[in-house]
This record gives structure tokens, C-alpha cells and sequence, in this order.
């Protein structure tokens, strides 16, 4: 189901087809305390599309689809794009990105998306690791600001303890990644809510809203979210809503802050501004946005125009029934502080969860809004900043689940848009679990669809069996599968995979790729020279024929094909890696013995190492059958650094040839990641026998 959305005046033509088939806090604002034969080749082409189990393509499309369907988010509450107010999208350095759920980890990770491929691909930052949480992102040009909270429907809970944090990021442009910053993250607030929306003013305080106690609630921060203030009511009129009210937060004009919020129970959308600058709690009397019967409901998408002016529009819903006015925009005058409203939909268009999108550039609008109070497909109109005047009806649908008509809560950017960023909007289908994703170029250049073609390299390609030879794909054109022949009847789906050669002799190595727009195969013959097992010899570097993490807060759920290994110590969730290496070849006794793992995400305390039973099995460990370490600690891991080897000492564990295994633990809360078999970087021992 991955068709990529065309510009919009061939959308139309498209549905046709598919008919068819910073100041410091001040007195008042108390803050709170505080990751052999020369080699030839032959290349083919392949007339059909392979589809592997490992790593498949793009879903085809089913007539009447629109949209990308991808990745799955399994294991997390509700629909993890929803929570109104909030984005979970952001756009930098020409690249989309998004805070998404990985149902392999069960993490929410950073993932960028990749047009070509039309596939979201998960980083290795991880920003929140409960399942029942949501988030709001801000990136300001500099740092990422993501707002974690645990989600829960309505704001009369009141129970505690569980924290709404800030974690502030920053981006390294060589390596296209992201990094948590030192001190983060940092405490918002201890309750659980139903949104949680951030924003940044002029002098790089953020400000926080969300409801509690059917109460509108703020917290403001340090310069750079470093500490947060206590929470407080906004002191204005109207504040005191309904448990199913929520509220909203933006900077706007260059020098100011604003809340807007539902009120359900006197039938009136508020909305209140702050000066930059000013005392937390100095914010202007409470503007009257909307009211009349069924006037507000807990619907608000809220965004500056990003003129020095300060227009500010708001995509809402009214709680009416019938033929009337359902969903709307309002758009507030920046001299006058008056809001006039703007009709979208009516109830007969069943629309619900509206969101807004500014193109600055050309001065657009784009509402995008669920047709089905439960879910159905994402439908957009647009219209003139100048004149919000939307066409009459549903308007034209951007994401289609012909097979299960259930998608909503679309999400998107804080940020504007325009033809050099392309417009992205993520919603769900919470019957598949599966997230949907529509692009728009917005009238610039978009990606192409690439044949694939197929390009590998291997190392080494010449030694003594048994020769472990590392294959790392270089094809282009974005190829989503891999088929990999190694010329001793084996064969392999993963990208990247590690082979190990038992027997001797030449081999050929063949690979064949696809994606959603063709194959190409590239088979390299003579490639891989193997030789006799040797009596003596030294050192020998093993790859890792086995490793898996397991999860305490997970302790049934099976992590063998992550990419990633993880430790993590102090409180729950733990993480345990396990690792499993054929020590073969070796004709005398050990002089030494090195493990080798390559740090994908660092940590001031990655944990220790100890021996453990082979008895284990990739696909089904767990942390409920997981095996204790055995005897005494045989190194410890210490501080790692992100994109570095760290080597440690484990020669009292290897006394031969035989298998081998190995369990890291961790001892702080602060996760240290390493990359795993399934990835180019697997963990490596070293064995050097004696002369």
C-alpha cells in the first residue's frame, strides 16, 4: 500500500483511476529538581519482484489506496499519532523525520522518512520507552524539544508519579543524527493527561499546557528547558473546564506566547497571550474565540502564521450535531485580538481531529480532518490565508485504507511548509496498527521512483576455514529486499549479513534486490577463496552467530532480528544483551581473547560483562528463560561513545575451539546501545592462540 500521492490537481485524476479498478524564572517561579582466481562479475535483470520474510518490500497498493502504509506500532496503547494539539512531525537538513513507535523494540524511536523508498526507517535515538505514552515536538531551527506525557482520556485524573518529561536534542549533520544533550531529561510535570503541548518564546523559555483536574495548567521553563517552574492555573477567566477539555500552546508575533482552550462547560473556546519576558503568571484577559450552543469541543490544532503581525488560526470541532457547522477554522485579527470563524465541514461531512498546515510561501492553509467520528480516511481542503473560504464537502481524500476503512488522527509539523519541504501528514489505522503517511511536494520537485542496482562488498575474501566474510549492501536506488547466494548452497535475506565458510574451496556471490518499482541481481564470481583449517594461527576475529536483548517491562516478547543491543540497569524496564560465538579453528592453546562491540548510542555506564550457557536460541529467548551469568565479572564496559569500538578483555571465558557466550548487563538507568548481527557493525571476538 505504498502509492506515493501525486500534486494535487492530479489527485483528483488518481481517485478516478482507482474507481476504475530567554529571561530566567522569577521569584514566582519556582523550578522544580531536576544515548586466488580473479574475481568476475555478471550482472542480470530479474523480470519479477522477490518478497522476503526478513526484510519485505512496500505493501503493493490495493486499488482505491492512497497514501503509504508502514511501519507497524503493535504494543502501544491507542493510536500514538493522536492527542490533537500535539506534532510528531518535523522537517531539517532536507529530511522529514518523526517521533513513531517501533513494535520490534517496543521504543518509541526517532525515524526519518525515506520519499524514494516510501518507508519510514527507525534511527538509533530513542525518546520514550512506555508503551502508554504520547509526545509533542518542536524543533526551533537549532535543538529538538520533545514533550513526553502518559496519555489519559480526560484531565480529572489524580494520579501521580507519572512524570512528563523534556528531552532536548541536538542534530550532527555528518552523521544525520540525533544526540540527547546532558542534563535531559528534565521533569515538566508528575501527572498523567490527555495532551501536553510545548512552545518556545523569544527569550528560550518553553511553556508547557495541558489540563488537570479539568483545570487549564501551564509550566514555563528555564532558558533551553533546563529546570521547569511548579505548575500553575492560568489566571484568567474560564479556566476551570470539563474533564474532556484540553488546551493548547503557541508563540506567535515575535514577542509573544498564547493558550487557547475548550470550554465545554459554558460553551466557549478561550483563548489568553503572554509578553515575553513578563512574570509567569502576567498573561492578558481571556479573549472569547467561539461560543454558542455545542460551541467547543477538545479538538484544537493550533499555529502561527509566522508574520511579525501575529495572526494565529486554529483548526477546531464543535460538539453540534446535524446539518450545522462541525468543523471550522478561527483566525484571530492581530490588531483587533478578535476571532472570526471559518467553516470547513458540516455534520453531514462527519469530519473529526482537525489539523492545519501553513504554507508561508504562498499563502495557503491545508486542513486535513477524519471523515467517520471513529475513523475512516483523511480528507484535505485548503484556502488563502487572506480568505479562509473552504470548498463546500468533504473535500479531496489524501490517505485510503481501501481494505479497512478505520485511519484517523492525522498529525503533522509545527513548522510551516512550502515546495522545498513538501508537506507530510501521519495518521493510523488502528484496526491494522499500522501507520499511513501522505506527501505532498507542494508544487516543488518529487522524489524519483529508482530501479534499484544491485552493488555489495565482503570482507575478508580470502583466509582458512572456517572464514566468517562480512557482506555489506551497496546497491542504490533504495533497494527494500536482498536475496543473497554465497556459493555453498547457503543463502540469506538480511541486508547486511555475516557468513561463515566451513569447507574449502572458490566461491561465487551473488545478490539480487527489489523494490517497489523493480530487481537487479549482480553475481561476483571467484569471490571468496577458502583454504585449510590451520594448526597454528593467530589472531582470528569471530562474528557473532547469536546475540538478542531481553526486556524486564517485556519479559515474554523475543527481540532476536533488533539491529540494535541495548543494557540498561537501576530501575525498570532492564535491558540484557546476550551473545553467542563458534570459537572453531583455533589448533592451541588462548593466549588472549577480546570482545569487540561497536557503540551505536553512548552512555556514562554501558554495564559489565560475564560468561553465560550456550543453551540459548536467538528467535526465542526472553527475559522470563533468559540465563544467569556465570561466575565472576569479566570486564567491565565503562563510558562509550557513539560511533566507536570499545574492546574489553573476556580471556577467561575462551578456552578452545567451541561455543561461547556472553551477558551484558547494565548498572544505571542510562541505556548504552551497540549494533547487533542484524546490523553492519556486529559484535566481534577476537582470539590470538599462543605461539
Amino acid at each position: 500500500m505504498n502509492h506515493r500521492p501525486a500534486l494535487r490537481h492530479v489527485v483528483l485524476s488518481l481517485i478516478a483511476v482507482f474507481a476504475l479498478g530567554a529571561a530566567a524564572p522569577t521569584a514566582c517561579e519556582p523550578t522544580a529538581p531536576t544515548t586466488t582466481a580473479a574475481p568476475s562479475t555478471t550482472t542480470t535483470r530479474p523480470t519479477t519482484t522477490t518478497t522476503l520474510p526478513d526484510d519485505p518490500p512496500p505493501t503493493p497498493p490495493t486499488p482505491g489506496d492512497l497514501g503509504w502504509e508502514g511501519p507497524a506500532f503493535t504494543g502501544t496503547s491507542g493510536s500514538p499519532s493522536g492527542s490533537k494539539p500535539e506534532s510528531k512531525l518535523w522537517h531539517n537538513d532536507g529530511i522529514w523525520w518523526a517521533d513513531l513507535w517501533d513494535a520490534a523494540t517496543n521504543d518509541h524511536y526517532i525515524f526519518r522518512l525515506d520519499l524514494a523508498g516510501h518507508r519510514w526507517k527507525r534511527t538509533s535515538t530513542v525518546l520514550d520507552d512506555r508503551s502508554g505514552s504520547r509526545s509533542d515536538v518542536l524543533w526551533d531551527g537549532s535543538k529538538l524539544y520533545v514533550a513526553s506525557h502518559v496519555f489519559a482520556e480526560g484531565s480529572n485524573s489524580t494520579k501521580h508519579n507519572y512524570p512528563a518529561t523534556l528531552r532536548r536534542l541536538s542534530y550532527n549533520p555528518a552523521t544525520k543524527s540525533y544526540t540527547l544533550d546532558a542534563g535531559f531529561p528534565t521533569q515538566i510535570n508528575d501527572a498523567r493527561s490527555e495532551t501536553l503541548v510545548i512552545d518556545k518564546d523569544s527569550t528560550g523559555r518553553l511553556w508547557a499546557t495541558w489540563l488537570q483536574n479539568a483545570t487549564v495548567t501551564m509550566a514555563v521553563s528555564s532558558p533551553g528547558g533546563t529546570s521547569w517552574g511548579a505548575p500553575f492555573t492560568l489566571p484568567a477567566a474560564g479556566t476551570i473546564a470539563t474533564s474532556d477539555d484540553i488546551s493548547s500552546v503557541v508563540a506567535f508575533g515575535g514577542n509573544h506566547v498564547g493558550v487557547m482552550w475548550s470550554n465545554q462547560a459554558e460553551s466557549r473556546m478561550y483563548f489568553a497571550s503572554h509578553t515575553d519576558g513578563a512574570a509567569a503568571t502576567a498573561w492578558g484577559a481571556a479573549e472569547v474565540a467561539y461560543s454558542g450552543p455545542g460551541a467547543a469541543d477538545d479538538h484544537i490544532n493550533l499555529k502561527s502564521v509566522g508574520n511579525q503581525q501575529g495572526q494565529i488560526i486554529a483548526a477546531v470541532k464543535t460538539s453540534r450535531s446535524g446539518s450545522g457547522v462541525l468543523d471550522h477554522i478561527l483566525d484571530r485579527n492581530p490588531v483587533t485580538g478578535t476571532w472570526t470563524s471559518h467553516p470547513y465541514g458540516l455534520g453531514s461531512d462527519n469530519h473529526t481531529r482537525p489539523i492545519v498546515v501553513v504554507d508561508q510561501s504562498t499563502g495557503v492553509a491545508h486542513m486535513f480532518a477524519s471523515s467517520g467520528q471513529s475513523g475512516g480516511a483523511i480528507y484535505e481542503k485548503t484556502a488563502p490565508l487572506s480568505n479562509l473560504t473552504f470548498t463546500p464537502g468533504v473535500g479531496v481524500p489524501v490517505l485510503v485504507d481501501a481494505s479497512s476503512a478505520d485511519i484517523n488522527n492525522a498529525t503533522s509539523t509545527k513548522q510551516a511548509v512550502d515546495a522545498s519541504t513538501g508537506l507530510v501528514v501521519l495518521a493510523t489505522n488502528d484496526t491494522t496498527r499500522q501507520y499511513w503517511t501522505h506527501y505532498d511536494p507542494l508544487g516543488g520537485i518529487p522524489p524519483p521512483n529508482p530501479q534499484p542496482v544491485a552493488s555489495f562488498a565482503a570482507a575478508p575474501t580470502s583466509g582458512p576455514a572456517p572464514l566468517d566474510v562480512a557482506f555489506t549492501n551497496t546497491s542504490t536506488g533504495q533497494p527494500s529486499s536482498f536475496v543473497w547466494s554465497f556459493g555453498d548452497g547457503s543463502s540469506s535475506t538480511k541486508a547486511n549479513p555475516v557468513h561463515r565458510y566451513s569447507a574449502d574451496g572458490t566461491f561465487a556471490v551473488s545478490l539480487t534486490v527489489a523494490n517497489g518499482f523493480g530487481t537487479d541481481s549482480l553475481t561476483v564470481s571467484n569471490l571468496v577463496a577458502v583454504g585449510p583449517i590451520p594448526t597454528s594461527a593467530g589472531p582470528v576475529t569471530f562474528t557473532a552467530i547469536a546475540d538478542v536483548n531481553a526486556r524486564s517491562s517485556s519479559p515474554t516478547k523475543n527481540y532476536g532480528t533488533s539491529t540494535t543491543l541495548r543494557t540498561r540497569g537501576g530501575s525498570d524496564p532492564l535491558y540484557t544483551t546476550f551473545l553467542r560465538f563458534d570459537v572453531a579453528g583455533i589448533g592451541k592453546p588462548v593466549a588472549s581473547a577480546r570482545l569487540r562491540l561497536y557503540v551505536t548510542d553512548g552512555s556514562r555506564d554501558a554495564g559489565t560483562v560475564t560468561a553465560t550457557s550456550t543453551g540459548w536460541g536467538e528467535t526465542t529467548l526472553t527475559w522470563n528463560n533468559a540465563p544467569p551469568g556465570t561466575g565472576p565479572t569479566l570486564a567491565t564496559l565503562g563510558r562509550t561513545t557513539a560511533g566507536t569500538w570499545i574492546d574489553v578483555d573476556v580471556t577467561a571465558a575462551v578456552a578452545g575451539n567451541g561455543d561461547v557466550a556472553f551477558r551484558l548487563a547494565g548498572t544505571t538507568t542510562d541505556s548504552a546501545y551497540f549494533g547487533s548481527r542484524e546490523s553492519t557493525t556486529a559484535p566481534q571476538l577476537v582470539v590470538t592462540p599462543k605461539p
